[in-house]
């Protein structure tokens, strides 16, 4: 009974996230209108307000500059950068990261911007126990990151294969 109880659970917050994200695809505009407020974290301090911008970013970009535009792209990850590390929704952030990886892969050429929202997307799905799908995106990243020439230095490179080595060693 426990392990259906946390299927539905999940199944429900992936159905409410989308739902949350198609909403915004509908209208960016109305997302500055969502009523944001800080919250506390486990010490009692106050959280930043983040969110606020990030929509307003997002309605903005969107409406100037087209859906399609790589700042709307850009927006939709930082929201899925918030959804997953300030309110510790993954299955939000999912859809918000799918939803800039959509927008990237229109762009002309790869970049290292795909490859960390690639590599941002993965760690969401690491986040709810879907390793499989994480270790496909981080493959995909590496790729796009052998595409773009990227230094092995570089940060996104460093994190990419350390989360393959991670994940092929389970």
């Amino acid at each position: 009974m426990y392990k259906a109880t946390v299927v539905h659970t999940e199944t429900t917050m992936r159905l409410e996230a989308k739902a949350a994200v198609s909403e915004l695809l509908l209208d960016p505009a109305a997302a500055i209108e969502i009523k944001t407020t800080p919250d506390r974290n486990k010490n009692n301090i106050m959280e930043p307000l983040v969110l606020e911008p990030v929509l307003a970013d997002l309605a903005r970009f969107n409406q100037e500059l087209g859906p399609h535009h790589e700042k709307v792209a850009e927006a939709w990850n930082s929201l899925g950068l918030i959804r997953m590390h300030v309110q510790l929704d993954p299955f939000a952030a999912i859809e918000c990261h799918k939803e800039a990886l959509r927008i990237q892969r229109l762009q002309s050429c790869p970049s290292l911007k795909l490859a960390a929202t690639l590599n941002d997307l993965a760690m969401c799905y690491e986040r709810v126990r879907e390793s499989e799908r994480a270790l496909e995106l981080y493959l995909e990243a590496e790729i796009v990151l052998k595409r773009c020439a990227a230094s092995s230095t570089h940060p996104v490179t460093i994190s990419t294969d350390r989360c393959i080595a991670r994940l092929q060693r389970r």
